[in-house]
């Protein structure tokens, strides 16, 4: 498969990838369509809004000013829910995890209530392992100067993976969201601006790694 595509503008069509679309000034609209990853979007002036639907996650809002509200909607997943200046609360309540709450300026204080979580750690049918880390934190971390670092860790991966069984795994990279690497059973490999990676590179004119020509070509 050849994908061709302008520096600020992005649309590819994949039996797997139904619908990448890559609209912004820092990534303002990215919208993604697949029978497993329904819909993701990302609207932001640095990430203002982020939506994920799937069978297995079906909702996933990010809103914010460096991150105000994320919210999190899922059958395994029912409400996780992100207020903060710089992450001020993050509320989480799913079946398997009843409820986890981080308070925090910068992650000051994380609070995590479930029988299975030892060091901020989300495990669900799911959605195995959801790790943040940060300056305070060790593991299961969110870094960033306007979300620049999302890492989430887990057994099958070692830096920013969401795992789930749609959802192998999404990694979130970035200074405004340099990389972004989704990895899938029906989404083998999507990379979002890596010069390391070789499959789906998408060009930004705030992404820090990307070279080469304004139209660019990735077989």
């Amino acid at each position: 498969m050849v994908i061709f595509w302008p520096s600020n503008s992005v649309v590819s069509n994949n039996k797997d990838l139904t619908t990448q679309v890559f609209n912004n000034k820092d990534l303002t609209t990215q919208v993604f369509n697949n029978k497993d990853l329904t819909t993701q979007v990302f609207n932001n002036k640095d990430l203002t809004t982020q939506v994920f639907n799937n069978k297995d996650l079906t909702t996933q809002v990010f809103n914010n000013k460096d991150l105000t509200t994320q919210v999190f909607n899922n059958k395994d997943l029912t409400t996780q829910v992100f207020n903060n200046k710089d992450l001020t609360t993050q509320v989480f309540n799913n079946k398997d995890l009843t409820t986890q709450v981080f308070n925090n300026k910068d992650l000051t204080t994380q609070v995590f209530n479930n029988k299975d979580l030892t060091t901020q750690v989300f495990n669900n049918k799911d959605l195995t392992t959801q790790v943040f880390n940060n300056k305070d934190l060790t593991t299961q971390v969110f870094n960033n100067k306007d979300l620049t670092t999302q890492v989430f860790n887990n057994k099958d991966l070692t830096t920013q993976v969401f795992n789930n069984k749609d959802l192998t795994t999404q990694v979130f990279n970035n200074k405004d969201l340099t990389t972004q690497v989704f990895n899938n059973k029906n989404l083998t490999t999507q990379v979002f601006n890596n010069k390391n990676l070789t499959t789906q590179v998408f060009n930004n004119k705030n992404l820090t790694t990307q070279q080469g020509r304004e139209d660019r070509c990735v077989t």
